[in-house]
């Protein structure tokens, strides 16, 4: 079996699918990440003077993720367009401006691999980042153009979903300077309707955590870890029913979940927790 996900940024990849790549590259499957940009956009959780290239250090953070995923990865060297109406969108290396040129390598990539399965983000991106949905876009012009040839893998987009992140903040206590985010803001990066929950084993969960920590100028968990560019530690007391408790640096409160969701693009709903009904299981 062989598994491609397309994620815009480093750290999307740990954060929207990291359970799943890691279950799959336990199982013998031949995963690739390939990352888009290389996040120069970011905003630096702890002491952004510590980091004087900001694109080579999350590269290198993306180095140490897919190690914890035992995951190979892939990149396009674009540069991050930054948020809806930001001014670097205007950057002739931006993403959102070389929409084309990622679909050529995404086509390249399903061409000489033929992956049974394809994972990536919905039409709105997931939140609505233009780096988010200009991968969809890409990758889904690569898929048509190839679709003739007879590749034609199952396609994955990854969503929050809405009600499992709901439930979660019930089960831990909110770090002290973090808070809750606001209805707009939670309606906006989840979804209510999924196809998929992949429930996550202890080693697969301990595998997607471990990755999101190696994010640590964008992902700030609450385990009591410190890192190079953040040392400062906070714990958060949480119940069993999540694995732990992150923000990035909105200081938003999330739970890490023990469920990944995502929808198909022509999938059945409600939420189908068999993997049997995939056509990749027995490829």
């Amino acid at each position: 079996m062989k598994v491609l996900a397309v994620h815009a940024h480093p750290d999307d990849e740990s954060i929207w699918t990291g359970g799943a790549l890691a279950r799959f590259a336990k199982q013998g499957a031949e995963v690739t990440v390939l990352t888009c940009t290389n996040g120069e956009e970011g905003e630096i959780i702890g002491r952004a003077e510590l980091v004087d290239d900001l694109a080579q250090f999350r590269l290198g953070e993306l180095a140490e993720a897919l190690e914890a995923l035992q995951v190979s990865g892939q990149r396009l060297n674009l540069r991050d367009s930054g948020m809806a109406g930001a001014e670097s969108a205007q950057h002739p290396k931006a993403l959102v401006n070389n929409t084309e040129q990622a679909a050529a390598a995404i086509e390249d990539f399903l061409r000489a691999e033929e992956p049974d399965l394809v994972i990536t983000y919905g039409p709105d991106g997931g939140y609505g980042h233009p780096d988010h949905i200009a991968a969809h876009n890409a990758t889904h012009e690569a898929l048509s153009r190839v679709h003739a040839s007879g590749i034609d893998p199952e396609v994955w987009w990854s969503v929050l979903y809405r009600q499992d992140v709901i439930d979660g903040q019930q089960q831990f206590v909110l770090p002290e300077g973090w808070q809750w985010p606001g209805q707009e803001y939670l309606f906006n990066g989840t979804d209510d309707f999924v196809d998929v929950g992949l429930e996550l084993s202890p080693a697969e969960v301990t595998a997607k955590r471990e990755a999101m920590a190696a994010h640590a100028t964008q992902v700030w968990i609450a385990d009591g870890r410190a890192s190079t560019v953040n040392p400062d530690r906070v714990v958060a007391s949480h119940d069993d029913a999540i694995a732990g408790v992150y923000a990035l640096s909105n200081l938003y409160a999330y739970p890490i979940l023990r469920t990944e969701h995502y929808q198909l693009p022509f999938g059945p709903g409600p939420v189908a927790r068999a993997q049997e009904q995939h056509r990749w299981d027995n490829a």
